[in-house]
């Protein structure tokens, strides 16, 4: 997961605020172009991540670090 706090505040980042961000569709291009195997080239294209079903124990594992950058923004999630 991949995500800028840009438009929001630090101090209140959720669990479900991660996983919406997760969740949202996102534009193949410029040097993240699609290689499409039937005409044989890359293509600008989109794609989205959803987890349709889970075991009863879900791991979730936050990348904590950005370009060289250490990230400590706290995650607020239910215990």
């Amino acid at each position: 997961l991949s995500w800028s706090f840009e438009d929001k505040d630090f101090k209140n980042v959720s669990l479900d605020d991660c996983l919406r961000n997760f969740s949202q569709q996102e534009v193949l291009q410029g040097d993240n172009l699609w290689y499409c195997s039937r005409c044989k080239e890359h293509k600008e294209a989109t794609r989205h991540l959803q987890v349709y079903k889970s075991n009863k124990i879900l791991v979730i594992a936050f990348k904590r670090f950005n370009r060289m950058k250490k990230l400590n923004t706290p995650i607020k999630f239910p215990v």
